[in-house]
């Protein structure tokens, strides 16, 4: 519709009619979803005419938070652009950019099904709150299954990354990367506690943890910047990273009355260690060996060596069995 619009209308008005087909499309969106809307809830008006300010407070509070929330991330990334220009160089700032897409890529698959739990959570608030708990143990869980062994398994190959998408072995980038990727696996493993409060209208603490990200990104990226350059700023921001999830964990856990040591139970401590060592060994045979053997087998190498610490404790892990069980159980039933 919008790109009809455009045909007919640009011709004719010039760029205003290209604002009159945005605002015809946003008017067509509001009244095919007022439609559907109207569908699942029948005792709901044609027209809005009920009004209820307790309500309207709600849902006032909700949407500030979340538009705190939008404008902390939306300066998070120019402001430590800025900082790496000013501490680093534009060049630094080109392989930052294309670190922080790689990472992002990875960190966006991962974390896409926790997003799908927000309407899931929102009702189990709304008829067994005891299941909510629960349930963020179960995702909490699973992410953690998911998330390390996929970061670690990105850290031992960055070096093999770098060849293959820059043409050679760019420090500055592996660095780059190596950090975010430090980084973002800690804010990932805050999603659960951040969805779950999404879920039951509670955005205190996720808009809390933004801003705690955003003045640490700021202040560290300064400090560090000025102490470390360009590399400074990634450190920085990578830590901020991980105060802004930590903030949202310790939150939610202190609020529920969840045990923190449920972060990081035995089985999960043991991943964690497999997949640092498994990055540190990939990047060791990487340097060791490619001058001697090439590109292509010492890929190889770090697949196979990297690939067997990080990915033999994930097989034992009990989450795997869980879900093996799960899979199973689901193809006897189909």
């Amino acid at each position: 519709v919008h790109l009809a619009l455009c045909y007919w209308l640009v011709p004719r008005h010039g760029l205003m009619g290209l604002a009159y087909a945005r605002l015809t499309q946003t008017a067509i969106f509001l009244a095919i979803n007022w439609a559907a809307l109207k569908r699942f809830l029948p005792k709901l008006g044609w027209l809005p005419i009920r009004w209820r300010l307790e309500a309207f407070r709600e849902m006032m509070v909700y949407g500030l938070n979340a538009q705190i929330v939008w404008l902390v991330s939306l300066l998070h990334d120019p402001l430590t652009k800025t900082l790496l220009v000013t501490f680093g160089g534009t060049a630094l700032v080109g392989y930052y950019e294309m670190a922080s897409r790689l990472v992002s890529q990875l960190r966006t698959a991962i974390i896409a099904a926790n997003q799908s739990l927000v309407p899931v959570i929102a009702g189990l608030h709304e008829e067994q709150p005891d299941a909510t708990n629960r349930l963020y143990r179960e995702s909490y869980r699973l992410l953690f299954f998911f998330g390390v062994p996929s970061f670690a398994l990105l850290g031992a190959a960055l070096p093999v990354v770098s060849e293959l998408w820059i043409g050679h072995y760019e420090n500055r980038f592996v660095l780059c990367a190596a950090l975010l990727s430090v980084g973002w696996l800690g804010n990932l493993l805050s999603a659960p506690a951040y969805f779950v409060n999404l879920g039951i209208g509670e955005l205190r603490w996720n808009t809390i943890s933004h801003l705690v990200l955003g003045v640490l990104n700021l202040a560290l990226g300064w400090l560090l910047g000025k102490a470390f350059g360009g590399f400074g700023v990634a450190a920085a921001s990578a830590l901020a990273l991980i105060a802004g999830g930590a903030t949202v964990i310790a939150a939610y856990h202190l609020k529920w009355n969840v045990p923190l040591n449920e972060l990081l139970p035995p089985a999960s401590f043991r991943l964690l260690a497999s997949g640092i060592l498994g990055s540190l060994a990939g990047a060791v045979v990487y340097y060791k060996l490619r001058a001697a053997i090439g590109l292509w087998p010492v890929a190889g190498f770090v697949a196979l060596l990297s690939g067997s610490l990080i990915v033999m404790p994930a097989w034992f892990h009990p989450t795997r069995k869980r879900l093996s069980g799960w899979l199973t159980s689901t193809l006897n039933k189909a």
